[in-house]
């Protein structure tokens, strides 16, 4: 029996898709990454999470909803739709049983990750940019949010969307499953994760603006360069990742003031 379960993994080795053994070519990335973006951008999922998300915004707080309540519900649709439509985005030649034939061509796999990690880029991050600015600058507008709106508070939205979009894509490589970003969306909720270690928060609440945003910018690295460490090992994205996990835990770990966010 152990010797037919051997025969069977070096079968199955033999047959699945091969490491990259070249870099992939700018060209062949900047054309899938366009094709991804508007795949991205069009996806059930990330379109309809953020029309239900600006729906809630709105419908929560009844006769005192304004444009600037939509944005804000836009906002965490946008976080929220792009993590997962990004993580369906880079299954999908696994749900199309096409990994083999990706296999085959001139391109190396790792051709897609990269793809997939800069449409993330070229869509909900570049639509965060905007929609942060244009929220920002409604909230600033309003007397009673004003206090709470900085241009750190504005930088951080795109930061976080670009660190969700990556860990997206980095699930999506080690763990190939449609219910996995919904129930790390969960789990960050449910077990308050995220107010342990917060995405976004203002300046007003006492939080250390520079561990915060090196912890956004370390976890972006962190979870790029293990996406693409699926498809290749090298020396080098060892050397990153290592560096990237270190600043992400030290700005986890110092982002807080003494007793918590206010």
């Amino acid at each position: 029996m152990v010797a037919t379960a051997r025969e069977r993994i070096r079968e199955t080795r033999s047959l699945a898709t091969q490491a990259s053994v070249r870099l992939p070519k700018p060209r062949v990335v900047l054309a899938l990454a366009g094709i991804e973006t508007r795949k991205i951008l069009i996806h059930p999922a990330f379109l309809g999470t953020m029309a239900v998300m600006g729906l809630f915004a709105t419908r929560a707080v009844g006769s005192n909803a304004s444009l600037g309540w939509l944005v804000g519900g836009l906002s965490v649709g946008l976080v929220a739709g792009g993590f997962i439509s990004v993580n369906l985005a880079t299954q999908r030649a696994r749900r199309g049983h096409v990994l083999e034939l990706f296999g085959s061509l001139p391109a190396p796999a790792e051709s897609r990750t990269f793809a997939v990690l800069l449409a993330a880029v070229f869509g909900p991050v570049a639509l965060s940019v905007l929609v942060g600015a244009v929220g920002g600058a409604m909230l600033e507008a309003n007397a009673t949010s004003a206090p709470y709106v900085d241009i750190w508070l504005i930088v951080q939205i795109p930061l976080t969307v670009a660190a969700l979009n990556a860990l997206g894509v980095a699930l999506g490589r080690w763990i190939p499953s449609p219910v996995t970003a919904p129930v790390v969306l969960v789990a960050q909720v449910m077990t308050g994760l995220v107010w342990v270690v917060p995405w976004v928060a203002p300046t007003s609440t006492g939080i250390h603006m520079g561990s915060h945003l090196t912890y956004l910018v370390g976890f972006i690295v962190l979870a790029s360069t293990l996406a693409l460490a699926r498809d290749r090992r090298t020396p080098l994205r060892l050397i990153v990742t290592g560096v990237a996990f270190g600043l992400t835990v030290y700005g986890a770990a110092t982002q807080l003031p003494p007793g918590g966010l206010i």
